[in-house]
């Protein structure tokens, strides 16, 4: 009788001790869970002030989209709305590896003519060079800084930016891409499906 109830207690230990082992591997899911969504919370609270910042950096001087509209309509006539890229010829190799990957990938799906880079323009070889090899197989305008100048974040550098050129010579959809997160990635699908006709 006695048997019985050390092998019963041995049972009723065993699951406890199961319960009690499942209870905290599911503790410890939800923690990991919680933590993971603080962490993106704070990659995107990140992402939103970052982007809020350069709207504003870029906005601060109304002219430069202003003009930016103008040389571009002045050179260029579009009857569909276009992909634009504004970036600065000096950038990082990394950022120029990254934002010329989507391109790639989005010229894939919609063709060359609806794509049009404005690199600023250098006035020393080198950057001559350089704006010819990346630029050589899309359509490019290149831009005076004085004219249209890029938005400065807070390290002083020169930010790019994607748009969207309108048919009636308005730039919208703007965005600012940062290295090593999906969020490019999310622009051109989204810009890929509400811009049907660039395809």
């Amino acid at each position: 009788m006695n048997k019985n109830y050390i092998i019963l207690a041995l049972i009723l230990l065993v699951t406890g001790l199961i319960i009690v082992s499942t209870n905290n591997i599911k503790q410890k899911i939800i923690i990991k869970k919680q933590c993971q969504i603080m962490t993106k919370q704070a990659q995107n609270s990140f992402l939103v002030k970052e982007a809020l910042f350069h709207q504003v950096a870029l906005y601060k001087n109304d002219n430069s989209i202003n003009c930016l509209e103008a040389l571009i309509c002045e050179r260029t006539s579009n009857t569909e709305p276009i992909l634009i890229y504004r970036f600065p010829i000096n950038m990082c190799q990394s950022c120029i590896d990254s934002d010329f990957g989507y391109l790639k990938e989005y010229c894939k799906l919609t063709g060359m003519n609806n794509i049009l880079l404005l690199p600023s323009n250098e006035h020393y070889r080198d950057g001559q060079i350089r704006m010819k090899s990346l630029c050589s197989n899309y359509q490019y305008l290149a831009v005076e800084d004085s004219i249209s100048p890029l938005p400065i974040d807070n390290n002083g550098i020169s930010s790019r930016f994607f748009g969207i050129l309108d048919i009636d010579g308005h730039i919208k959809e703007i965005f600012f891409p940062s290295l090593g997160n999906m969020v490019t990635g999310y622009y051109f699908q989204y810009i890929h499906d509400k811009y049907p006709q660039n395809r």
